[in-house]
């Protein structure tokens, strides 16, 4: 059974995205705390977390995303935020 497991398309594909991005993953971390203070990269590193995490529940899970308004307002806090950077 556990070859079986590990020959299905999906988790060999998602085992193939996992040692491809995982690298990434600790590289790119490293690289913004070594290029200033926490301050300046705390928002390189807290950021992406929700985008790869509904990205990631849409593609595995089957997820929905809610559009129109939603968006919308969603669009618009990003812009608030922006400027304070």
């Amino acid at each position: 059974m556990g070859l079986w497991l590990l020959s299905t398309a999906i988790t060999l594909g998602v085992v193939v995205v996992l040692i491809g991005l995982g690298p990434g993953f600790v590289f790119l971390p490293q690289k913004a705390l070594q290029a200033g203070s926490l301050v300046a990269s705390q928002p390189a590193l807290t950021l992406p977390n929700p985008l790869v995490g509904a990205s990631f529940g849409v593609a595995v899970f089957g997820e929905h995303v809610r559009g129109g308004g939603w968006l919308a307002l969603a669009a618009l806090g990003a812009l608030l935020i922006l400027p304070a950077r």
